[in-house]
């Protein structure tokens, strides 16, 4: 995995602010070895009705969809023991997972690394992203909230047990 630290919720962007509840509560699954890109991803959704779930590598991150049936997965490429092009091979086996839309999140600043992400992943963030960056990419998978979503108050993070463990780190 590539340093990433440079990712941050609080990042000033150019352009209109993104609001992750005008995308239809749902349940994340975020799959990445960097314990500190975790948690950046869960401020990221912090105060939002969605539901963020982690995995430190490929094989977790199959185990904890099988567990929850997330709406969305961003799945890092780079991880030790099964990294994300794996993994997503072997969830794509599961007739459960087929449609399940998978976001690779990458630090590679190859080109030809683009066109294969296109072809592999439902689309791709490149690290150092920002929320608009990631808002965009998870638009076009996860409807719109309606009207009584959007408001509600947000739910509360739920995190998993790797999660908890990082943060003892």
């Amino acid at each position: 995995t590539g340093v990433s630290a440079r990712l941050s919720p609080m990042e000033h962007e150019q352009g209109p602010a993104v609001d992750f509840n005008d995308l239809k509560p749902s349940a994340i699954l975020v799959a990445d070895d960097n314990p500190i890109n975790r948690e950046l991803l869960l401020e990221m959704f912090e105060n939002t009705h969605h539901r963020v779930f982690c995995a430190s590598d490929g094989q977790e991150a199959i185990t904890q969809a099988l567990r929850l049936h997330p709406d969305m997965v961003l799945m890092d490429l780079r991880m030790p023991g099964m990294d994300g092009v794996t993994a997503l091979n072997k969830m794509r086996q599961r007739a459960e997972f087929r449609m399940l839309p998978v976001l690779a999140v990458t630090a590679s600043t190859s080109p030809n690394e683009d066109a294969s992400l296109a072809e592999i992943f439902d689309g791709y963030v490149r690290k150092p992203f920002t929320r608009s960056e990631l808002y965009q990419e998870m638009a076009q998978f996860l409807s719109r909230a309606d009207k009584e979503e959007a408001v509600a108050a947000p739910a509360p993070p739920i995190k998993s047990e790797s999660t908890i463990e990082d943060q003892e780190l």
